[in-house]
């Protein structure tokens, strides 16, 4: 059964009051109903729960199943917990073979339409950017002729280092296609512009818009 659930809350990030005249916010104002909230974002504070948290409620407003990662699962966002979020799977559905699964389940975010994953999503925030793309290079050395959107979501400074590890012998020799050209860059900035810009109407877009923000390398 799909639960109902509050989208003010989801969208939501709580900011100590004292502390916000100090910050440079990025403000979003969304409509709910005929009441209109403005949801803050501080980007000197980012977290990678954040960008995770983001990514599975985009999912999930998007009409689709998402899964996170096993050792993400009890994670939080805001005091909004990630297993509470609806659509998420509680069990990966085999996703080609036994093999293959094993190593796409370790991936941070998996969005899936009828039980076959559509698109995967490494964030590399502070964690080094070669073990991100390493399980993409799985992936595609597994299927050569995978049919999965790959994504890395990382801060915009480190667009130029993403860049230089994915042109990196590593992922292109041996592989049917290399790494850069079918895994593809989003910056944390036009993920949480392009959500801004579609604010309640986000619900009825198909899940490529996010071929209008990702960068390819």
């Amino acid at each position: 059964m799909r639960r109902e659930y509050d989208h003010k809350k989801y969208w939501h990030k709580i900011i100590p009051e004292s502390t916000k005249h100090t910050q440079i916010m990025d403000k979003t104002s969304v409509t709910y109903g005929s009441k209109q909230t403005t949801i803050e974002h501080n980007d000197a504070k980012i977290t990678h729960e954040e960008i995770q948290w983001t990514l599975l409620k985009l999912g999930s407003d998007l009409g689709l199943h998402m899964w996170v990662a096993n050792n993400d699962r009890n994670k939080q966002f805001a005091r909004n917990q990630f297993q509470d979020i609806p659509g998420l799977l509680s069990s990966l559905p085999i996703q080609v073979n036994e093999r293959f699964t094993k190593v796409i389940e370790r991936i941070d975010v998996l969005w899936l339409k009828e039980d076959m994953v559509i698109s995967a999503f490494e964030i590399e925030h502070t964690t080094q950017i070669y073990s991100g793309l390493l399980r993409m290079s799985d992936l595609v050395t597994l299927v050569p002729a995978i049919n999965i959107n790959l994504f890395i979501v990382a801060p915009d400074e480190r667009r130029n280092d993403v860049m230089g590890e994915i042109q990196r012998p590593t992922f292109s020799r041996g592989l049917k296609q290399p790494l850069s050209t079918i895994c593809r860059f989003i910056p944390y900035s036009a993920l949480k512009n392009e959500i801004k810009a579609y604010g309640p109407r986000i619900k009825r877009v198909p899940p490529d818009f996010l071929d209008d923000i990702a960068e390819s390398f």
